[in-house]
């Protein structure tokens, strides 16, 4: 039987490239996102399509999950929402960024040989953001988080963590701005395949856990 990985926000950015990555690993990949997406194009093999802002949809997943399953071997934590209105969608913010990896690390049924988790932060939860204070919290409270799991789930789980910069995603609408860009060391954003030879390493390295590797260009120095 295939291992088993489930990545969430895989529709797009990171997290497509992320799947497509397990995919090419021969992994039987497993799809969360709000919305339906094409099996024919999509690197995923099954797409589940729940709202995980939603509380009662994260437990819903993790039952799935368990019905189907029973186990898996990877959870990649990667959806996220960094809306610059704040004040409107500080529970979104909250319960998409932070409870949700929770409600999922916590819960779900890892392989007792070797599972892994991980999580998708960013570079703002580094240095902080004071235009998304409540985005910088969540992902500042994700990489804690995961240096919390990877001692109390030692040695069966491995915990590591990747904190992103600028990348061409839709976590926000169009390029980053050149203003941002011109404080970037490399002098431009990546492109989301670029975090691929980050998680081919933690997922090949069974020494490392709970790590939290930056890959900003520069940005947090």
């Amino acid at each position: 039987m295939k291992r088993v990985a489930v990545v969430t926000g895989a529709s797009s950015g990171i997290g497509r490239a992320i799947a497509q990555y397990y995919h090419n690993e021969d992994f039987f990949v497993v799809g969360v996102n709000r919305g339906p997406v094409d099996l024919d194009t999509s690197p995923v093999d099954q797409n589940w399509c729940f709202d995980l802002r939603d509380k009662e949809k994260v437990k819903a997943v993790v039952n799935q999950i368990i019905g189907q399953f029973q186990k898996i071997d990877v959870l990649v934590n990667n959806a996220g929402i960094m809306p610059f209105n704040e004040t409107d969608y500080q529970d979104d913010i909250i319960n998409l960024n932070l409870l949700a990896p929770i409600g999922l690390s916590e819960s779900l049924p890892f392989n007792p040989l070797g599972g892994h988790i991980i999580n998708i932060a960013s570079v703002s939860g580094i240095i902080g953001d004071p235009e998304v204070s409540t985005y910088s919290a969540t992902k500042a409270a994700l990489i804690n988080l995961t240096r919390s799991w990877a001692k109390h789930w030692a040695p069966t789980i491995r915990v590591n963590c990747i904190s992103p910069g600028f990348f061409d995603t839709n976590l926000v609408w169009g390029p980053a701005p050149k203003l941002l860009i011109k404080d970037v060391p490399m002098k431009r954003e990546a492109q989301p395949h670029e975090i691929i030879p980050v998680v081919d390493m933690l997922q090949k390295s069974p020494y490392i856990t709970g790590a939290n590797i930056v890959i900003d260009g520069g940005l947090s120095l």
